[in-house]
């Protein structure tokens, strides 16, 4: 879910950051100490480019998480056992 201002920090896929729930709101924590005037960066998760721009809207070039689904479908009428395939 997207929460009001924590969704406008820029993400970065090494960013070391938890996202914690209170009573009073979230906190976003971060894994090391900032400078001050240093970006807060955010870390979505290791996400394809076609789920990042889906989800939140962008993409990151180059992105180390990208992914390319591929979908092999045998005929019914295949020869060749589908078992074979699998293994």
């Amino acid at each position: 879910c997207l929460v009001p201002l924590l969704d406008m920090f820029n993400h970065h896929p090494t960013a070391k950051v938890t996202w914690l729930c209170t009573p009073e709101g979230v906190d976003l924590v971060t894994g090391s100490e900032l400078a001050a005037g240093e970006e807060v960066l955010n870390n979505y998760g290791p996400k394809g480019s076609a789920e990042l721009l889906l989800s939140y809207g962008f993409v990151p070039d180059p992105n180390p998480a990208d992914s390319f689904p591929l979908v092999l479908r045998l005929p019914a009428h295949d020869p060749l056992p589908r078992q074979a395939v699998l293994d």
